[in-house]
This record gives structure tokens, sequence and C-alpha cells, in this order.
């Protein structure tokens, strides 16, 4: 699978979907009933949590008067190294992957091993708090197995933010959105191979507004405060990250800076137009930052 973050607005179908299919349903032997939210008006009962299986993460970057949100999903991953395998009593029993690559938790053998849980390093398996046995997304494996293309969360998704498909097919969209290096795992760095890529991961930025020092006119009368079209270079440690020229509001964006939620370092900017003095900003940045305006002289 590959979510695209880009296309999310954060609309929850995707989360809703999830618990229309699985609370209340079991779909052995894949899966048994999620766990529903239970509450109550009464203080004598106690709340109940439910499960999310399909979860939104609200990210966000900057701050006012410039700030970004992105949301990016959090599911299982299909590890084709994945510890909760490992983690159970009985490997192969308990814990197993399917033929397609979908790593299941048999639901009826597995009650009171929270040990499987606790080994994904995504902390995407939940506890049961009804039945004490661990669940997790499990890609709609019974809707599969009956014939459909794609998981429920994926026919609910209005802006098709999600791609799903056989990554091992060179004919299919995930494969050449992964093999392009246009989607990236989360957290490759635990080392478990996931199977669930992403496009438009939340990095860090550096944003800021090139204007004149003072206001001045054209030819038409009309008084202009921003410099659109200035040269506007990026540094980072003493090496050139890149170069882009400002938007009709005088304003630049060096966003992907980094892996994911982005990399601290030294970072400088210079600024330069036509017929103008040249502008510089140095600092030390550790995440997203509007570093505000940049003023040029004539």
């Amino acid at each position: 699978m590959v979510v695209n973050v880009n296309l999310c607005y954060g609309c929850m179908a995707c989360n809703i979907a999830c618990h229309d299919e699985y609370v209340g349903n079991d779909w052995l032997p894949y899966s048994a009933s999620q766990a529903p939210a239970i509450h109550s008006f009464y203080p004598e009962f106690n709340y109940v949590p439910g499960q999310s299986w399909m979860t939104l993460d609200n990210v966000e970057r900057g701050a006012y008067p410039y700030a970004k949100r992105s949301w990016v999903h959090e599911l299982c991953h299909q590890c084709s190294n994945p510890p909760c395998v490992a983690a159970a009593n009985n490997p192969g029993t308990d814990t197993y992957i399917l033929d397609n690559g979908i790593v299941i938790i048999n639901p009826t053998t597995t009650q009171g091993q929270s040990q499987i849980a606790a080994a994904c390093p995504y902390g995407r398996i939940y506890m049961n708090s009804i039945s004490n046995t661990p669940q997790k997304c499990t890609f709609c494996a019974h809707l599969l197995a009956a014939g459909k293309s794609q998981p429920k969360c994926v026919d609910a998704c209005p802006t098709t933010a999600f791609t799903f498909g056989d990554l091992d097919d060179k004919t299919s969209a995930v494969y050449s959105m992964v093999n392009s290096g246009e989607a990236v795992p989360l957290h490759p760095e635990y080392g478990t191979q996931p199977r669930v890529y992403y496009i438009g991961l939340p990095t860090m930025f550096i944003a800021g507004q090139v204007v004149h020092s003072k206001a001045q006119s054209d030819t038409n009368g009309v008084t202009n405060e921003v410099i659109a079209g200035a040269t506007v270079t990026l540094t980072f440690n003493s090496v050139v990250q890149g170069s882009q020229t400002t938007d009709w509001l005088g304003q630049f964006e060096f966003d992907g800076l980094g892996p994911f939620y982005g990399a601290g370092g030294l970072y400088s900017i210079s600024v330069s137009a036509s017929g103008e003095t040249t502008a510089t900003f140095t600092g030390g940045i550790t995440t997203s930052t509007y570093i505000g305006t940049l003023a040029l002289s004539p």
C-alpha cells in the first residue's frame, strides 16, 4: 500500500470505514470483532476504550504566521520481517504471514499474549480490552480472500490518498511508486521491512519573505513592498541544498529538509535581486521555521 499524505485532509472516512467493517464482526480465521468504545453518563460504569486500527496523526509544522498541517496515516505496516510474529508463543500458528504478505494474528489462539502487541515498534497492535487478545489491521484479508481488490479504507477515501496493489507486480502502480523512490517507508531504521509506503511525509521546512527596505512604486504608480522573482539560495552545513525564486508575494519555502520531521543543523539563506543589495540569514534551525522578512535595498 502507498499512502499519499498530500491528498489527505483528515476527513476520517478511512477510520470510520474500518470501524464499520470490524466492530461487532468476526472475520475468522483472520480477525475477531474490533473492540468498540463504550461510553456511559453514569460514573459507576467505567469507560471502555476502543481501538482504531487506522489512525491519523495530526502533524503540525511551523507557527503563526506560517504553519502547515499534515495527516499521517498509521496502521499495521505488514512487515516482511515482523517482530510480532517472532514474539508469539507459537510462531507459525499464533502469528504468520499469508502468501500475499499480510501479517495475521490468530484471533483464537493468542488470548493474553500481550508480548505480541509490545513487540511492534510502530505501536500498531492493540490489546482488545474485552477479549484480551492482540489485534491489528489485516488489510481486510477476508475481503481480499473473497475476491475484492482492496481494503475498506481504500474504498472509502474520497481523495484517493491510498493506492493498493501488489508490490511484486512490476506493472502495478504501487510498484512504480516505490521503485521510483517517490514513496518511502516510515521509520526504515526499525529494520522490519515494512510494506506500507508514503508520499509526502512531513519534513522540516524553512520559509520567509523578501521585501524592499522601503516601499517602491512601479511605472503605474502601484506601491510594492514585496520582491517577486528574487533568487533565494539555501545552504546546510556549508553545502548548497537548492535555489528558487520568490513568488508574487515575495515568499519562498524550502521543504523536504532531512528525513521524516526534519533534521536540524546550521542553515544559511542568501537572497539577491536585480538592482538590489543582497541579504543573508544564518542560524541553527532544528524545527520548521518561518524566518520572517529579508529586506533588500536598491
